[in-house]
């Protein structure tokens, strides 16, 4: 078989390698920038949940609230600590070296308590503590 014959075959095996290359190349530029785009505008798409107030036959409230904290954004310098460990039942001390500890790892949501009343969780609200949140239902 003579080279010629050859010749246009490898010229061909070499344009689609180079295609597939310049496919591959545009598509992760193409989504780096895609990312980049998304990320730029995430904190737009943050919201709050809300949940509405479960009221029994006989009025009593029947809804649970959870009570977390921001360790990043915590107040540890506030005088309404002990009011809030009161509160929710926890000890004081434990409940500020779990947040410093967590605060220390960067993370930015910690539990303090799980299922309390909602009128705990009313007074709660009340204290202002900074990074501290809780979901008390709507009415």
């Amino acid at each position: 078989m003579p080279k010629t014959h050859l010749r246009p075959i490898f010229w061909l095996v070499l344009l689609s390698f180079g295609a597939l290359g310049f496919i591959v190349t545009s598509k992760a530029v193409f989504d780096h920038r895609l990312d980049k785009e998304y990320n730029k505008y995430q904190h737009v798409f943050q919201r709050s949940a809300t949940k509405k107030e479960l009221v029994g036959s006989n009025g009593a409230s029947l809804s649970v609230c959870d009570v977390w904290v921001n360790p990043q954004n915590f107040d540890f310098d506030s005088n309404k600590i002990s009011e809030l460990s009161a509160l929710i039942k926890r000890d004081e001390v434990r409940m500020i070296e779990n947040i410093r500890a967590k605060a220390e790892e960067g993370k930015v949501f910690a539990f303090l308590k799980v299922a309390v009343e909602t009128d705990q969780a009313k007074e709660v609200k009340k204290l202002g503590i900074a990074g501290v949140r809780c979901s008390v239902p709507d009415k």
